[in-house]
């Protein structure tokens, strides 16, 4: 169960970067084809940085009979392409998590109240699923565990898949890190459409956007 819940989290942390104008994101997430919440990101665009809002809530059974909840909380303000703070907060079946990151002159300082963590980067990023220019990173910030992730994007072919009550010719992606690895498709325009991946016990968990 630990497990796949940690391959929840990582699916569920991408934050929007720079967006091209303010506007709401609302996905479903589904596990083995069943409805088990929902994810909401609300974006607002200012003239020198971005607001991040991100809220997710699950209820479930893996496997059918493993029951599960998931509620996450997260905040992030960017500046040209890059995390200036981050807050998140989690309760993970009754398990609760704070974590809070904040850019200062030389690093990016994490503290998830039992440890610092200093990131000796120029440039830190989350899991910007929607803007490929900042997901082609070769580190990514998992805000909930404070991790920051090797990672490798690698460009697929096109499929035709359905998201929300529309079908779209969709470019595909692949997202690897040690944890995971995670399939992702986009319109013609770039635009994220839906995001899979494998637990360890072989369930998929899809998001599929339908606003």
């Amino acid at each position: 169960m630990k497990k796949l819940l940690c391959l929840i989290l990582i699916l569920l942390i991408g934050s929007t970067g720079l967006s091209a104008e303010s506007s709401v994101l609302n996905f479903r997430i589904f596990l083995s084809g069943k409805l088990i919440g929902m994810h909401s990101y609300t974006i607002k665009k200012n003239s020198d940085h971005n607001l991040l809002e991100s809220k997710a809530d699950m209820k479930g059974a893996a496997l059918g009979f493993i029951n599960f909840h998931y509620n996450h909380t997260s905040s992030e303000k960017w500046s040209n392409g890059c995390l200036d703070r981050m807050d998140s907060a989690t309760d993970e079946n009754g398990q609760f998590y704070k974590v809070t990151g904040r850019k200062t002159t030389s690093a990016f300082e994490i503290n998830s109240g039992k440890k610092t963590k200093i990131i000796n980067s120029g440039c830190v990023r989350s899991f910007v699923y929607w803007d490929l220019s900042l997901l082609q990173s070769d580190y990514l910030l998992n805000p909930q565990t404070g991790d920051f992730t090797k990672v490798q994007l690698v460009k697929e072919g096109k499929e035709r898949i359905k998201a929300g009550d529309k079908t779209y010719d969709a470019q595909k992606y692949i997202l690897k890190n040690k944890d995971a690895v995670i399939e992702l498709w986009y319109d013609q325009s770039g635009r994220w459409l839906s995001l899979q991946s494998k637990t360890w016990i072989g369930q998929t968990i899809r998001y599929e956007r339908i606003q």
